[in-house]
């Protein structure tokens, strides 16, 4: 059954934008891998921690929306556990009723211009 889910992770401050992406690419590619889907990716860019790190005042933030698997989430949180360039993680489990109001607000912005470009093709 596959459901909603957030992922957050705060990243090392040092890791250059190379780096960035290889960790990006290895979390969809696990998501790939196990027949999940990646919605939205939110990448806030460096920030202050509330508190200190490993000895890091600031860090990297990402948000990651995706629909997976439960044993996708395990098989993810194996790999950020694993790497070095990932400070802290969570991956959590979407409100349902959210989701569906996201989806829904969505989806009429989506139509009309759908609509208005198979009306007047260029």
């Amino acid at each position: 059954m596959r459901r909603d889910y957030e992922l957050g992770f705060i990243l090392n401050p040092e890791v250059n934008e190379e780096q960035t992406r290889a960790i990006l690419e290895r979390v969809e590619q696990v998501v790939a891998n196990h027949d999940g889907q990646i919605v939205r990716i939110n990448q806030w860019g460096r920030r202050r921690l509330g508190y200190p790190i490993e000895h890091h005042r600031d860090g990297f933030y990402v948000f990651i929306d995706m629909i997976l698997t439960p044993e996708t989430v395990i098989e993810l949180d194996r790999t950020l556990k694993v790497s070095e360039e990932v400070l802290r993680h969570l991956i959590k489990r979407r409100d349902p009723k959210t989701v569906q109001k996201e989806r829904e607000a969505r989806s009429p912005l989506a139509c009309p211009l759908r609509k208005s470009k198979m009306s007047h093709p260029q």
